[in-house]
């Protein structure tokens, strides 16, 4: 619908009713001029509210507009990019660990028994390895100790008295 049938429309109505106020013509009632005004003042906010519409989305295409402007200027002035050295790196070496290799590649630290750290690695293995600690027996003092598993190549667990074992 255009704006100028728009505009038309409640103008005619309400010339209307006024005409029929005026010529004092009996059968026009006052519910009826009731009816008419508003009618003419429903037209009228529908015009507003379309006007407003075409307002609002006019300033949207500004916005969009000003933005594409923005990021076409920051993409032609950005700077070329640098060019950065590689540093090569080598590889690292896996930790060989100290102690007394007690066999199933297991290695005990200095303060720690074979027997105990085949438990210990045991216990680890049964556990699922990971990181996560375990209470293992020592044949050697008969008591049992908490030792604290690090997961690696070699996963090492540590704890009780200072016992330490590597398990690759």
């Amino acid at each position: 619908m255009g704006i100028s049938r728009t505009v038309r429309r409640p103008v005619v109505v309400l010339a209307i009713g006024v005409s029929l106020l005026l010529s004092g013509c009996s059968n026009t009632s006052q519910s009826e001029l009731d009816k008419a005004k508003a009618a003419g003042a429903s037209q009228e906010a529908a015009q507003q509210s379309a006007s407003a519409a075409q307002q609002a989305q006019a300033t949207l295409a500004a916005e969009v507009q000003k933005l594409k402007d923005q990021l076409a200027a920051k993409t032609q002035t950005a700077p070329p990019p640098t060019t950065t050295q590689v540093q090569t790196v080598q590889p690292v070496q896996p930790v060989q660990p100290a102690g007394t290799s007690c066999g199933a590649n297991v290695s005990a630290g200095a303060n720690t028994s074979c027997p105990f750290a085949l438990n210990v690695a045991a216990a680890y293995l049964n556990q699922g390895g990971g990181t996560q600690s375990v209470v293992v027996y020592s044949p050697v003092t008969g008591q049992n100790y908490t030792m604290n598993c690090v997961a690696g190549v070699p996963s090492v667990c540590s704890g009780g008295n200072n016992a330490v074992v590597y398990i690759r």
